[in-house]
């Protein structure tokens, strides 16, 4: 790598005066020797080694005035439409005028060019540059014309090089601001019979007295190439329009993908950009071979219908890169957005924090824009927009780079001859608010790096590289077409529409269920439970299930206002029915045996949905002051910001503090209601719920904290927790009815409620068991007292009978037993009589009930304690060995409905 080295020097406009090869410092003489004989063996004649020579003698008394001849593309288009050549003319305008004041006022912040006082420009119009007879003649005034200094050439590589021919003759230095075809500068097969090139080796420079300020378009997608390399890219495509200018642009590039390591390179494709059928062509190759990296290189015609016609056919590779278009405001305004993520090279961008943009070293001879603590390339920006009123472009920016370089010669020869001026231009190497200015053999711009812009989602130019300088990782893969828009559909995946099939199946369960209840509401197990409640909490049930609809993978305002009244309504009207039904049965119970008016308990239906409707309130407040202060809301997520197709709308709120309040109450009310399950453990089987709600309790609870806890993590995809999430609420609502009605629905239909306390006296073994009335541990037992009354008895009819004839006392025992028998069954119907009224009363009258009613609830004691008595007393009097299934006994059948043994 050869380069200059810095040294320091009492002036600092001084230029340092040896170069390095490595870490080794030569003197411009030895320089010249070493580079002299490889420049021979690669054939490249025609080399002047008394092009090194300048004289360095300037000092700050020096000083110079110039003039510059400027050639300008002002006519034949329309200097408003950003990027013609007219457009191309007023820039190069602007920047010959604030340069000029840049000279001549000079800049306190910067050292500037000292040697020159005065510098004045002289403008010809060359048309459009089409015109090469104009061209020439306009160029010949100025060139032959010894009053000026040096003639800055017009915009475009092919007005260049018309004016370059006609220049070649005369001893004045032609300078390029906009001139980047390899074939300007260098003698190639193409030109070789052309001006410039007669007799020259093919590789040798084309004209001695041009010299390019900008990069070659041989350096143009190298950049790109390079970012694919880079990505793991491995296969790459070129096409190219038929001009000299890009195929000598794709050429390198191809060269570049060889070195990098590409597996698959696809040949350069020569598009005809008019010819619809060569644009099938092209794309039909690309569909078929798939290559990673697409490079275009193209002017900004083709560029801009390349776009086009990729969008039409939904068409995109990894990476694509075009040239010329990108950066251009014309191009943004034309394609707008599908401009996204499509990259391409420009020669500067005023964002460059390289080194090689900073003006502030010791190798800048000219240092305009080397303020403290502004870039620059951004001081250049400033003025150029201060005094124009728009950003300047790239090719602005080329311009003013051409007469940087016309300073440099003035002062690094301290001279304003042809030769000396010449010489120094050849010996270039100036970092500028353009980048690095560096005289290559062929007189062109050696040094300066390609910029590699990227436009972003938001259609905003990105500097991607050099990695130096960038201002945005490269985006690769990019975006597909369709992964561009965010097509909201709402219940449209497979798990959406799975969800309202499982909502739509649990409804119609609950449904079904509050249907049987109320169709069956008389039987005594279902009464039992307390239908109006029950139906109340299955409805708190349905409105859980249907909040699933509103918790989908997509929301919307209407899913957003919905979910949190229906799972808070839901849940309050699930939990505090079933709570408040369990608190009346623990109350009836603990207080059975006290002298208390049932009525002044309040335990009526209306009461208690007073009660229910206190419990309701906690969460109509928080849901109202939710809704009011800080309403679950539509927001976007955007998990991959440059692929809008992975976009999602969910319900969300600015701070969850009504979320967790809601939550915090769910919780307490589930906290009470298992501790009122446990209270009533010992309660009369019929009311008795507790191992039914616990386990329902237990599943509930269970998936309620699993639901959360994965929510509240966000561990794994959408997908997955919303599948877990209607997977945790069906298993919670049918765990919840199976375990706590589903022994209810089987005693409905299994008859076990009607004859559950009902005893057969055809099998004598019944008499002796207790009945599930009387397993209960509050079953009362026969009093101690009564049982020895009982005993007595007996011995005394035993003795009574002692003596009398066998048959007579067979006889006796027999009507006795008979006698007994229907005792037991009038009295079993009169408990089964006084058991409904006290479920009757319990569940449906209690607000009706009076002291009366009060005696017979505690008269169950006494009903229950003569009918064991009953049956003990049968026993006793039973003579030993005899039959209870004689058949002399007729027992008749009770009238109410009883089982069949």
């Amino acid at each position: 790598i050869i380069g200059r080295k810095e040294t320091t020097h009492p002036n600092a406009s001084q230029p340092p005066t040896g170069y390095f090869l490595g870490d080794e410092h030569f003197s411009p003489a030895v320089t010249r020797r070493t580079m002299l004989l490889p420049l021979l063996l690669l054939g490249l004649g025609n080399f002047r080694a008394d092009a090194f020579t300048y004289t360095n003698l300037c000092n700050s008394s020096d000083s110079f005035n110039i003039t510059i001849g400027v050639l300008l593309t002002e006519s034949g288009s329309d200097p408003t439409t950003d990027g013609s050549r007219a457009w191309r003319a007023t820039e190069t305008r602007n920047v010959t005028n604030f340069f000029k004041g840049l000279v001549e006022e000079g800049n306190p912040n910067a050292t500037g060019v000292y040697v020159i006082d005065e510098i004045n420009f002289e403008y010809a119009d060359v048309g459009t540059g089409s015109n090469s007879t104009l061209v020439t003649a306009k160029t010949v005034e100025m060139c032959s014309n010894p009053n000026y200094d040096f003639v800055i050439a017009p915009f475009s590589s092919g007005a260049t090089q018309t004016a370059a021919i006609a220049c070649m003759s005369y001893d004045k230095i032609l300078i390029s601001g906009g001139a980047a075809s390899e074939a300007v500068y260098s003698c190639l097969e193409e030109n070789q019979n052309s001006a410039g090139c007669s007799g020259k080796v093919v590789g040798t420079r084309r004209f001695d007295n041009l010299f390019g300020a900008i990069s070659l378009s041989s350096s143009y997608m190298e950049p790109a190439v390079t970012v694919g390399a880079l990505n793991g890219a491995s296969s790459i495509a070129f096409f190219n329009e038929a001009s000299l200018f890009t195929s000598t642009m794709c050429d390198q590039a191809q060269r570049a993908a060889v070195q990098l390591g590409y597996t698959n390179i696809i040949p350069s494709y020569t598009l005809d950009r008019t010819d619809d059928a060569s644009w099938n062509t092209l794309f039909n190759d690309l569909e078929n071979k798939k290559p990673d990296v697409v490079i275009g290189c193209v002017l900004t015609a083709a560029c801009e219908r390349w776009i086009q016609e990729a969008e039409s056919r939904n068409y995109l590779p990894n990476f694509v890169a075009l040239s010329v278009c990108i950066g251009s405001s014309g191009t943004v305004a034309a394609l707008g957005n599908r401009l996204n993520f499509i990259a391409g090279p420009v020669q500067w961008d005023s964002r460059c924090t390289d080194a090689s943009c900073s003006e502030r070293s010791t190798l800048a001879v000219v240092r305009y824009y080397n303020q403290s603590g502004i870039l620059a390339p951004v001081a250049f920006n400033n003025e150029y927009l201060n005094y124009s009123g728009i950003n300047p472009s790239y090719q602005a920016a080329g311009s003013q780079a051409a007469l940087y370089s016309a300073a440099y010669a003035v002062q690094r020869a301290c001279s304003t001859g042809y030769r000396n001026m010449l010489a120094a231009l050849d010996d270039i190497s100036q970092p500028s608010f353009f980048g690095r200015i560096e005289a290559s053999r062929l007189g062109a711009n050696q040094a300066k790096q390609m910029i590699l812009l990227q436009y972003n989602q938001y259609t905003e130019e990105q500097i991607i590289a050099p990695l130096s300088t960038n201002t945005m990782r490269a985006i690769y893969p990019i975006p597909t077409w369709d992964e561009r828009v965010y097509n909201k559909c709402m219940y449209c995946l497979e798990e959406e529409r799975g969800m309202i099939g499982i909502v739509v199946v649990n409804s119609v369960m609950l449904l079904c269920l509050a249907g049987f209840i109320i169709a069956y509401r008389n039987h005594p197990a279902i009464k039992a439970t307390s239908v109006t409640f029950v139906i109340i909490s299955l409805f708190g049930l349905l409105c859980i299930n249907l909040s699933m609809v509103t918790w989908p993978l997509e929301n919307d305002a209407a899913t957003c206002a919905a979910l949190p009244w229906l799972v808070g309504i839901g849940v309050t009207l699930f939990v505090s029915p079933i709570a408040l039904k369990m608190w009346r049965i623990k109350t009836i119970f603990d207080n059975i045996d006290q002298p208390v008016k049932i009525t002044s308990l309040k335990l009526d239906d209306i009461s208690l949905l007073k009660r229910l409707a206190i419990m309701m309130l906690p969460t109509l407040i928080i849901l109202v002051l939710w809704q009011t202060i800080d309403p679950l809301s539509e927001v976007v997520e955007q998990p991959d910001p440059i692929r809008p197709s992975k976009n999602y709308t969910i319900c969300k709120s600015e701070t969850p503090a009504f979320a967790i309040l809601l939550l915090s109450y769910f919780l307490l009310l589930l906290v009470v209601l298992a501790g009122l399950s446990f209270a009533t453990r010992k309660a009369w089987n019929k009311f008795k719920e507790s191992q039914q709600m616990a386990f329902a309790l237990y599943g509930f609870i269970v998936c309620t904290v699993v639901l959360v806890a994965l929510q509240a993590s966000e561990q794994g995809s959408r997908e997955y927790l919303f599948v877990v999430r209607v997977a945790f609420i069906t298993i919670a609502i049918w765990t919840w009815c199976v375990s706590l009605y589903g022994p209810k629905i089987w005693a409905v239909c299994s008859r076990e409620g009607e004859t559950a306390d009902t005893i057969m006296i055809s099998n004598a073994d019944n008499l002796k068991r207790p009945t599930a009335l009387h397993q209960s541990s509050h079953t009362p037992q026969i009093p101690k007292k009564l049982r020895e009354m009982k005993e007595a008895e007996d011995n005394s009819q035993a003795e009574a009978m002692e003596g009398k004839d066998p048959k007579q006392q067979a006889v006796e025992y027999e009507a006795k037993y008979t006698a007994l028998q229907h005792e037991n069954v009038e009295l079993a119907g009169k408990i089964k009589l006084l058991e409904e009224r006290i479920i009757k009363l319990v569940e449906e009258k209690v607000d009706a009930m009076n002291e009366s009613s009060v005696e017979l609830i505690r008269s169950r004691h006494k009903i229950m304690t003569s009918r064991g008595a009953s049956k003990a007393n049968l026993d006793m009097r039973s003579p030993k060995g005899a039959s209870p299934k004689s058949p002399k006994i007729k027992v008749p059948t009770p009238k109410s409905p009883v089982a069949r043994n």
